[in-house]
């Protein structure tokens, strides 16, 4: 049988989870600080981290002002891996 190819969204959410985690690395937050940083629990950031359509822009935003997200980082949580 083929390999199918992921469907779009399974990459941007792949790309959502790999920006937050090299950011986090980079900054040395915890998901207990991010809870902080988006206003909820660490078990919530937890549970949007694993289903990073559930972030809110504003939650994005908040996130963005402590972990410091490149360009490329940004581009590739909207439009997926290139």
């Amino acid at each position: 049988m083929p390999k199918l190819k992921p469907p779009e969204n399974e990459l941007r959410d792949d790309a959502v989870r790999e920006a937050l985690g090299r950011a986090m690395g980079k900054t040395k937050k915890s998901d207990e600080d991010m809870g902080i940083c988006i206003m909820a629990t660490r078990r919530t950031f937890q549970n949007r981290r694993k289903r990073p359509e559930k972030f809110t822009l504003k939650e994005i935003r908040l996130m963005d002002k402590v972990l410091k997200f490149t360009d490329e980082e940004i581009v590739s949580m909207v439009r997926g891996r290139r």
